[in-house]
């Protein structure tokens, strides 16, 4: 959808003249028919913003671009086969104001795009709800609280199937891209501004990779090594690595799991199972990594010894082990095992997405959404709060705390014939769902809430 060198109103001291002209040209996404790319051009410096509307009455807005003569807007959170107004702003550098008023038609989502429900209660928080599904084609996708998807991206160069699927908001509307092996950062728009190919750089990146104050990332990465298994003699392992990488993807620091960790425990089955490529033994499975800025540690999810661990960055050392024979006496409540996603919060407060694959106490197995308080002075970890899944996911899932107080729980790993859900419930004793987003047969790794996709 085009429009060209339009003339402007131009207000400056309350009048309004046509002797100035606001040209802009709008393309249809590359990545996605719900996405349009503005080109302004202005006849003196300004910068320039679009507050666009459809027909669900909610006026948005893009951020207003530094002052120039050229621009580059993107306009995103739009619904499919829907008419937008748009105004296009621009205040010029004197201190007047132009605008343009234009409309802009959304295009259909992808057929392979599930079509989602959601049940809405009280009391939920506003924003958008991103995911990566599992589907034949590979999208990136964000939902309104409604259920209806205000963004995609069909990410580039993407082939194959892959079961590690997440879009991660960077604020400033960047989206890190993670991919097994691999990593991309884009905007909005889908654009790659970083790409880094793990495998090339000999790196096997998987499941989990973050980005630091730094400017780099901090991913983890499998290694595999050669030692003693009972009952299986000498055999390849694989552990894992935890990688500092700077913005280009060069190493600049790393831990291994063999260095730190007892390569004579493998308390189940999973542990002893052999990998997806069947060429070593699982031992570890780390998948999920948060760098914490406030005391430089690293919090690392090793889901096949249902651990979670703390490592000093400086020092490389285990600070401690939280989960079944670590460092802390339960208070409370019940272990996790085979987890996903832990979230540490400053206050020792961890959020953890509780698989259950090896729970010890088998009255038909479940997963569940759990947190607990961790007292670091007498080594005691309190469940403080739960919320059991509706169904048994032996894979993938997440817990997320909101801005508002409530938890985002992503209960995932289905299987084709069922339904994956999102759900906000909150921090409260047996609290029940305010929302929840049904997903029709898919995979969800993870998922995340934010208030904006360009902040």
């Amino acid at each position: 959808m085009i429009a060209l060198s339009l003339f402007a109103l131009f207000g400056c001291g309350g009048e309004q003249q046509l002797d100035e002209t606001i040209s802009f040209n709008i393309e249809d996404g590359e990545y996605s028919n719900l996405i349009a790319e503005v080109t302004v051009s202005l006849e003196q410096p300004g910068s320039v913003w679009i507050e666009y509307i459809g027909d669900e009455a909610e006026a948005l807005k893009t951020p207003a671009t530094q002052s120039a003569l050229e621009h580059e807007v993107i306009v995103a959170v739009m619904r499919a086969n829907s008419e937008y107004e748009f105004t296009i702003h621009a205040e010029y550098d004197d201190g007047s104001t132009g605008v343009i008023v234009s409309s802009y038609t959304t295009g259909q989502l992808p057929p392979s795009i599930a079509e989602f429900s959601v049940d809405n209660y009280a009391g939920y928080s506003d924003g958008y709800t991103f995911f990566g599904p599992a589907v034949k084609d590979m999208y990136s996708i964000a939902t309104d609280v409604d259920g209806n998807v205000v963004w995609y991206l069909e990410e580039p160069g993407v082939t194959e199937r892959e079961a590690d699927r997440e879009v991660r908001p960077l604020g400033n509307g960047e989206f890190l891209l993670l991919k097994q092996g691999s990593v991309r950062v884009v905007d909005i728009a889908g654009n790659i501004l970083v790409d880094i190919d793990g495998r090339a750089l000999g790196f096997d990146l998987h499941h989990d990779l973050v980005p630091l104050p730094s400017g780099g990332y901090m991913g983890i990465a499998a290694d595999d090594r050669e030692i003693y298994v009972e009952d299986q003699g000498r055999v390849s392992v694989r552990g894992d690595s935890v990688l500092e990488l700077d913005s280009e993807g060069n190493l600049e620091w790393q831990w291994s799991s063999f260095d730190h960790l007892d390569t004579a425990r493998f308390p189940g089955p999973l542990s002893l199972g052999l990998t997806m490529d069947r060429q070593a033994v699982d031992w570890t499975h780390a998948n999920g990594i948060q760098y914490n800025d406030w005391d430089d540690t690293i919090l690392l999810s090793l889901r096949h010894q249902s651990q979670v661990i703390l490592i000093d960055h400086a020092t490389g050392d285990v600070v401690w082990t939280l989960g079944e024979d670590g460092d802390f006496t339960l208070d409370g409540g019940e272990w996790f095992y085979n987890q996903h996603a832990p979230e540490l919060l400053e206050d020792g407060m961890i959020l953890i997405y509780d698989n259950g694959n090896e729970r010890p106490t088998q009255d038909g197995r479940h997963s569940r959404a759990v947190v607990y308080q961790l007292d670091y002075d007498n080594m005691t970890a309190t469940q403080v709060w739960e919320f059991d899944s509706e169904f048994y996911t032996g894979r993938l899932g997440d817990i997320d705390l909101l801005d508002n107080g409530n938890i985002l729980v992503c209960a995932g790993g289905v299987s084709s014939s069922e339904i994956a859900r999102l759900y906000e419930v909150p921090f409260e004793p047996s609290a029940e769902p305010v929302w929840q987003l049904n997903v029709p047969g898919e995979l969800l790794y993870r998922g995340t809430r934010v208030n904006s996709l360009y902040e």
